[in-house]
């Protein structure tokens, strides 16, 4: 009996690991000699599938290439242990706050040191743990905002699949908050990552927070330029006005020229729920 017991808490403590997401896939790096395959999901997360499973390498790649919905298993080490096609209407989401809207082209503000401290101490706190950074970003650009006519910025910062492999790490992109203060040069970008630091921070000061080998991440204008760019640099800088959402509303930028001027009112509804779990801003 007590061995029964003993295996049943084992199964219990390994299914602990497992974390279940419901994604698409943006994009896949087939690996080389024996290097994992690297599925890179919209929300920023990877997910490891073994050289030799070329099998679910085919599935997962007609699955992209149809954009379904997908549910799936990952394991203590990011590897992909199960997925299967969901339908959109599993997916959660919420409506309805009006879409903010300011003259194009975009002009951002520039703030004191002061200020952009002040900007980061009223950040709305409380968020989810598994919330995605890209909805804890959006809000908090917005409603500052709403509260004082800020035109922030955001920076995405891109792993590559180098760094991803050299280090096993399960996110392709995160992105925060950003003001430049002083100035707009790059010098002059203060990243303000309410979640990971405790204050405004220059960008090497940021990204070290992320990239275990401390190396400088080139600013680049141009999503092609990581997308085209994975194995000579562990990571890219790219900064964006604050209505830039996800990377591909950036790709999307760069081939058919559409800017986001304004705030969509479906993604904030989203973004409030997912980084907040709130249902309207309060």
């Amino acid at each position: 009996m007590k061995f029964i017991i003993l295996l049943m808490a084992l199964a219990l403590s390994f299914n602990a690991f497992s974390e279940t997401i419901r994604d698409q896939i943006h994009s896949l790096d087939k690996g080389k000699n024996g290097q994992d395959h690297l599925v890179k999901l919209n929300t920023g997360r990877v997910a490891f599938i073994d050289f030799y499973e070329k099998s679910v390498l085919r599935e997962i790649e007609a699955s992209m290439n149809r954009n379904d919905w997908l549910e799936l298993k990952l394991g203590r080490k990011s590897e992909l242990e199960e997925f299967k096609i969901i339908s959109p209407e599993e997916v959660d989401r919420s409506s309805s706050i009006e879409p903010v809207k300011i003259q194009d082209p975009y002009t951002p503000s520039v703030v004191t040191s002061a200020k952009a401290t002040s900007i980061f101490n009223k950040m709305r706190q409380k968020w989810t743990t598994k919330g995605q950074c890209f909805n804890r970003a959006h809000i908090w650009t917005y409603e500052e905002h709403k509260r004082s006519g800020l035109n922030s910025n955001k920076v995405f910062l891109f792993f590559t699949s180098r760094y991803i492999r050299n280090y096993r790490f399960g996110w392709w992109f995160h992105v925060t908050p950003m003001v430049y203060v002083g100035g707009t040069k790059n010098l002059n970008m203060r990243m303000l990552d309410r979640r990971y630091t405790s204050g405004p921070r220059t960008s090497k000061t940021w990204t070290d927070i992320f990239i275990k080998s401390k190396t400088t991440c080139p600013i680049i204008s141009k999503y092609s330029y990581y997308r085209d760019n994975q194995r000579s640099r562990d990571c890219y800088l790219l900064p964006t006005s604050m209505y830039y959402l996800v990377p591909s509303d950036i790709d999307r930028r760069e081939y058919d020229g559409a800017e986001r001027t304004s705030y969509d009112e479906l993604d904030i509804v989203h973004a409030y729920w997912d980084a907040f779990q709130i249902s309207q801003s309060r």
